[in-house]
């Protein structure tokens, strides 16, 4: 009986140590977005007093599939909102120590990617989602920092975002 408990024992340790452990920069993952993107001109944003921001954008170019995904974009354990096909967010942010994540809504649920920010009083960080499904399978995710002038060039031709989260 000693040996049926252990191995049990054994065997429940075993499996809860192949769970993929969710990312603390995420939200909850029950949370979506219905996301409608805005087509009209869009000023460049510039940061609250005191704050920093960030504009996250979501490129599509390699997602061979439809529909495109939505990407929730995380912060510090909570949503700040979703992108989808090709759109762009902006979010204003305190100085500091920051973790970011952003993960697929509903199609391949298990990609996502995470980055780490420190940001200063008054700068603006731009971030780059690569959104990748081949026709031979694979399915991706990248998520990477850009340069500011390809990131105000990216905000001046792309739809901005609108997220709100579904109850």
């Amino acid at each position: 009986m000693k040996n049926l408990m252990f191995i049990l024992a054994f065997g429940m340790l075993s499996y809860a140590q192949q769970s993929p452990p969710q990312s603390s920069s995420c939200g909850p993952a029950q949370e979506n977005f219905a996301v409608t993107a805005s087509k009209s001109a869009n000023p460049a944003a510039q940061p609250d007093p005191g704050k920093a921001l960030i504009y996250v954008f979501q490129d599509d170019a390699q997602f061979e599939y439809r529909p495109r995904p939505t990407t929730r974009i995380g912060m510090d354990g909570n949503w700040v909102g979703a992108t989808h096909s090709n759109t762009y967010l902006y979010s204003s942010v305190d100085p500091g120590e920051h973790h970011l994540c952003v993960r697929w809504q509903g199609i391949g649920m298990g990609k996502e990617a995470a980055l780490h920010l420190t940001a200063a009083e008054g700068h603006v960080y731009y971030f780059r989602v690569n959104d990748k499904w081949t026709r031979n399978g694979s399915k991706e995710i990248e998520f990477s920092p850009i340069d500011s002038d390809e990131g105000r060039l990216l905000a001046s031709k792309a739809a901005m975002s609108n997220s709100q989260l579904k109850k």
